[in-house]
């Protein structure tokens, strides 16, 4: 029984310890002497008579996937060292270890056994990606095991590029194994076009998660920069890494095998375009834009990619009523000024999507509904367009000027800093007016109700709802006038006169008139003139405002300072 148990449990363990790792995989690599093993990864060594190229292997490193655990091995003739840059071959091995250490922030991913073969020559041109001049190749090819080539005779192959190299080209093994066949065969060997863009950008994305970006990866970010303006990011190679820098720093560099997963099988511009759209919802490619406008785009160790976004190209400006068309292309970071002058304006774009604008260095967000430009400082904006659909947009900005500005006083506008405040109105100066220059009138009430005056720094004033009563009597009758108004506009000052220049206003009321034992009252309305000047002295309590009255001297209103 003891033993049985013994057993048992042995068993049990086993069992258990089998669960918490997936099962090695059971693919052999291919024979690395064998001169038809060695033509799938350069077609000159397949030439080679049978036994030449005395192979060495390396120790291989341990990768585990959903596939389950798999190697990566290098391999190189005996005598390749000759071509080996001093410190390569330890860059090389460590991006592959660093890869390896990398791919579980990936998610769920498929790797295959991978054979990296180190040529001691030039590579064959065309057929190899060259990242700028470093060559390097993966075969796309269906099988048990993921086959990398890289030329030592290459700036690939040194101490500056050659982990990054590594690194990128597994990644394309990750590619190949996770993703189906037909998705992997858009590619066009590392030029622009069908699903090159993510195929490439993505694996350079990777190796900036694996090691630090290599000094190339400045080089393809300043392309992004020179293209964005004009090339949909479809339409790119190995310069889409900037999206997946974004994608992989914003969402978790969990969320980049997800979004590939959902890349189209067709090398066609708008299989690729529909793909992109299911992908990534459209406000999650605006967002990609404005943190690329914002230079906020990070790389997979944390770093900014360090671009240089072109300004933007034309500047569109409304001075009176008008619609400005905007051509967003797919997936194309489309930057304007929009500038509205003086006034108050209704903006209006159509569609409502596909971009955002924003004020002063502010949030985006959507174009003001109602714009009030009165003070000359709030009508400058950016604008960012970024089209998520498979065609082209014909965006049409109507701007409608609802209120046209101008100059209140001297140009430029001149505001004497002590008026700046709300003033409230403690002497009505008429009464006293009156006294002097009508003597067979006596005015016998006066009352007034926020009757206060309020100018802002801005050079914009308004008052407050006024309700003024007056009541007089002469010697053959006598009456009563009730009054309220109101009023806005703008403000300046100049040579000790204030100057109002009115936007909005009225005053209404009644007049009643009792004589000889009858009375009739009428109504009344009035709209200030366009502009009303007049003397004023300040203090820091008090306001005086002087109205001409010709011949007969100025009627004195006092304000006293409330704010």
């Amino acid at each position: 029984m003891t033993r049985f148990v013994r057993t048992f449990g042995v068993l049990l363990l086993f069992a258990a310890l089998c669960s918490l790792h997936p099962a090695p995989a059971r693919a052999s690599f291919g024979d690395c002497n064998a001169p038809a093993y060695l033509a799938l990864f350069d077609e000159a060594l397949g030439t080679l008579p049978a036994g030449a190229f005395d192979c060495v292997a390396s120790d291989p490193i341990m990768v585990t996937s959903d596939e389950g655990v798999t190697r990566i091995r290098f391999i190189q003739h005996l005598q390749a060292d000759w071509a080996l840059a001093p410190g390569a071959m330890r860059a090389m091995k460590d991006g592959a270890a660093a890869a390896a250490r990398a791919m579980p922030r990936l998610g769920s991913f498929r790797i295959k056994d991978v054979t990296i073969l180190l040529v001691d020559g030039l590579p064959p041109g065309a057929d190899a990606e060259t990242q700028g001049q470093i060559a390097a190749w993966t075969s796309f090819s269906p099988g048990e095991e993921c086959r990398i080539t890289v030329w030592l005779l290459g700036p690939g192959a040194t101490a500056a590029y050659g982990g990054s190299v590594v690194a990128h080209e597994l990644f394309h093994c990750v590619e190949t194994a996770t993703l189906t066949q037909s998705q992997i065969t858009t590619g066009n060997v590392g030029v622009a076009g069908g699903g090159t863009w993510w195929i490439e950008g993505a694996a350079d994305w990777f190796s900036t998660v694996a090691l630090p970006p290599a000094a190339y990866m400045q080089g393809t970010v300043d392309r992004f920069d020179a293209q964005a303006p004009t090339t949909s990011i479809n339409g790119m190679a190995y310069e889409a890494y900037v999206f997946f820098a974004w994608l992989g720093g914003s969402r978790g560099a969990e969320s980049v095998m997800p979004f590939l997963h959902q890349m189209s099988e067709s090398t066609s511009e708008s299989g690729q375009r529909a793909a992109m759209t299911r992908a990534l919802a459209a406000e999650d490619w605006l967002r990609f834009a404005e943190d690329y406008a914002d230079q906020n785009i990070r790389d997979g160790q944390g770093g900014s990619i360090n671009s240089t976004p072109q300004a933007a190209s034309e500047t569109y400006t409304w001075s009176a009523t008008r619609t400005q068309r905007i051509d967003l292309a797919p997936f194309t970071v489309t930057r304007r000024n929009l500038t509205f002058e003086c006034g108050r304006w209704s903006i209006a774009p159509r569609p409502a999507r596909h971009h955002a604008g924003r004020s002063g260095g502010g949030a985006w967000g959507d174009l003001p509904a109602d714009l009030d430009n009165l003070d000359h400082a709030h009508g400058d904006f950016e604008f960012i367009g970024m089209n998520a659909s498979a065609s082209a947009v014909a965006l049409n900005v109507a701007g409608t000027l609802a209120a046209r500005c101008q100059v209140c006083g001297t140009e430029p506008v001149v505001l004497d800093r002590c008026m700046i405040g709300t003033w409230e109105m403690t002497t009505n100066g008429a009464e006293q007016w009156m006294r002097e220059n009508v003597p067979n009138f006596r005015v016998t009430g006066l009352s007034a109700a926020d009757n206060t005056l309020t100018l802002n720094p801005d050079g914009t004033f308004f008052t407050g709802a006024a309700r003024t009563h007056a009541a007089g009597e002469s010697d053959r009758a006598s009456g009563e006038a009730n009054m309220t108004g109101q009023a806005t506009g703008r403000w300046a000052t100049s040579g000790g006169a204030l100057t109002l220049c009115y936007d909005s206003g009225s005053a209404s009321g009644t007049v009643t008139v009792r004589q000889r034992g009858g009375s009739a009252t009428a109504p009344f309305s009035a709209t200030p003139p366009p502009t009303w000047t007049t003397p004023y002295q300040c203090t820091s309590s008090t306001l005086t405002q002087q109205v001409p009255m010709g011949s007969r001297g100025p009627v004195n209103n006092i304000y006293t300072r409330r704010g």
